[in-house]
């Protein structure tokens, strides 16, 4: 079953690195317009949705080709245009980072920090978000709801382990 999760985990993790590739050598700068900088932060940009959601279809196709777990066979098989689906997860991945964003500026928390007095309300936040929408994308294309919440359960240990090597490689500016 955990194998199950990681394969769903598949497409983001590869389009959430190529993204930050793109963001620490400003790929794409014409497109890094802030959504609303006083709203959710000058970070939350045109570019993200725009490249998260190329990269989401660019994941789903490399976890097309390479799994062979039946529940993801199957859910192709199932599922009219993975194209789609990988829009879909890039978009909502992206999108479902907004509230927590602009909860932070509510708070007076600068872009890309976090608060002192709320470190791991928000070291949770950030890492359930997006993943929180991407289990609700997987739920619509016919994904149980027990996988789609082992999903975001379980992004708690993945995401920070992926941030370690992006950090040591000078892509990520931050370590959590």
């Amino acid at each position: 079953m955990i194998l199950q999760v990681l394969t769903l985990m598949l497409p983001l993790i590869i389009a959430g690195i190529l993204h930050m590739v793109c963001v620490s050598k400003n790929l794409f700068s014409s497109l890094a317009i802030p959504i609303h900088a006083s709203v959710f932060g000058a970070n939350k940009t045109i570019r993200g949705f725009i490249l998260m959601s190329f990269f989401g279809m660019f994941g789903v196709y490399i976890q097309k080709i390479v799994s062979t777990e039946q529940m993801i066979n199957s859910l192709y098989q199932s599922t009219p245009n993975w194209l789609l689906l990988g829009i879909s997860l890039g978009f909502t991945y992206t999108l479902f980072e907004l509230p927590n964003s602009y909860l932070k500026r509510k708070m007076g928390i600068a872009p890309g920090e976090q608060s002192p007095s709320h470190q791991l309300t928000f070291f949770i936040l950030d890492r359930i978000d997006s993943a929180t929408g991407i289990a609700i994308i997987y739920y619509f294309f016919g994904v149980s709801f027990k996988l789609v919440l082992l999903c975001i359960i379980l992004n708690l240990v993945v995401h920070p382990l992926i941030t370690i090597p992006l950090y040591l490689l000078g892509i990520k500016k931050k370590l959590l």
